[in-house]
């Protein structure tokens, strides 16, 4: 055959499986398309003035959490972006407006006491609002059990399951001491060295600090803070954990990276296994130079942590309860700015952060105030909203939530 020929069939050859493979792509997009908009037409729909119950927010804390929120949009652009919300009028710019909508009417509210965002019209008059119905075959799917108490133990169309979680402060010691005596340890290596390294340890050699006192990995493991091997396991389960040090400083620290621990047993019931967590410190827990992380830690009461891949970060939303100890219905705002492992293909749930606690009994005892399932509402802002001191509705001051 001419080489001319020859190339051209290759020419011709190349193109069709271009024109196939850009043809499959469009496919699968149109399919993911189609797949999207049913899922935002089952779950999420338009409602008109849901809000009709005190709101028990702090306004301040909302405030100080949007504002933080803000700056993802400048940092963290592709997890801003709703495939499912976008498609009912919940746009990254759309939210973006509404964030500074909030941040700007708190603000102006702030001489006087009253905040707008308490008064249940001023929300049902300058927001759009969009219920979440909690997607009941995701729960089926996973496997989760609600508890019976307070509301049932079951998942009624148009609620979302509610769970929370918090930070614990402990005390710790910046030297091993007979009680401090389980680091949280920080790793300056690659993966690979250090699950090299790391094979056949026990969780025992883990905690205990044997593993990282072998010449391999001392170098490069050091720890950072010491605390008692509960309080270090505690930190492990719950991401993140303020330490009181001897002098009455406090120092924050958080997961940074984790480590498959193959063929070990969990130390105990709970624990993460079977990933050994990697910390790291956050600074500044009293300024405005923390990040992310600490900015969350401070603001309990008005973040959630939730499924940002698919709501998007920064999305206002309001949830609404029966309060089980005193039995008045009473809405929460928060902003979606926290995430975890478990939210992976989770539309069926919110997890309230609710702050600094010095013990479990005492976090134990703030959780009697939520059920297990709540309505929930995302909001966004009407065109034409002004955030202007207007008029204030009486007993719409600043409710003080949980204090650190």
């Amino acid at each position: 055959m001419n080489i001319f020929v020859k190339l051209s069939l290759c020419a011709l050859h190349v193109l069709l499986l271009d024109s196939t493979a850009a043809a499959f792509e469009k496919s699968v997009s149109d399919m993911r398309s189609v797949e999207l908009s049913a899922v935002t037409r089952k779950l999420f729909r338009q409602v008109k003035s849901p809000i009709q119950s005190e709101v028990v927010t702090d306004p301040l804390v909302l405030q100080e959490a949007v504002w933080d929120a803000l700056r993802y949009f400048k940092h963290k652009k592709n997890l801003v972006q709703s495939p499912l919300l976008g498609r009912v009028g919940l746009s990254a710019a759309q939210v973006e407006r509404t964030l500074k909508f909030i941040h700007e009417t708190i603000e102006a509210d702030k001489e006087s006491g009253n905040f707008r965002v308490l008064d249940q019209s001023f929300l049902n008059k300058n927001f759009n609002f969009v219920s979440w119905d909690g997607d009941r075959h995701g729960l089926k799917r996973d496997g989760i059990v609600i508890p019976e108490r307070p509301d049932g133990g079951r998942l009624d169309p148009g609620k979302i399951r509610l769970t929370n979680y918090a930070v614990f402060s402990v005390d710790g010691s910046p030297h091993r001491t007979k009680i401090y005596d389980a680091a949280l340890y920080e790793a300056d290596t690659k993966d690979e060295e250090l699950q090299g390294a790391m094979a056949k340890m026990t969780w025992d050699d883990l905690w205990g600090g044997r593993a990282f006192r072998r010449k391999s990995l001392s170098r490069v493991v050091k720890p950072l803070i010491w605390l008692s091997r509960h309080d270090a396991e505690d930190a492990a389960m719950q991401g993140t954990t303020v330490v009181r040090m001897p002098d009455g400083a406090r120092r924050v620290f958080n997961v940074h990276r984790s480590l498959e621990i193959l063929g070990s047993e969990q130390s105990r019931p709970g624990l993460r296994s079977p990933k050994y967590w990697f910390f790291r410190e956050i600074n500044d827990i009293d300024g405005r130079d923390g990040g992310p992380q600490l900015k969350i830690v401070k603001h309990g009461g008005a973040v959630f942590a939730g499924n940002i891949k698919d709501l998007g970060l920064g999305k206002i939303i309001a949830i609404g309860y029966k309060n089980p100890t005193s039995r008045k219905e009473e809405i929460r705002l928060g902003v979606l700015s926290d995430t975890g492992g478990a939210f992976k293909d989770n539309l069926y749930q919110l997890d309230l952060y609710a702050g600094i606690f010095e013990d479990r009994k005492s976090f134990r005892k703030h959780l009697w105030r939520f059920p297990n399932t709540v309505n929930a509402y995302f909001l966004v802002r009407k065109h034409g909203s002004r955030s202007l001191p207007g008029a204030l509705v009486p007993g719409t001051q600043a409710i003080r939530d949980h204090e650190v």
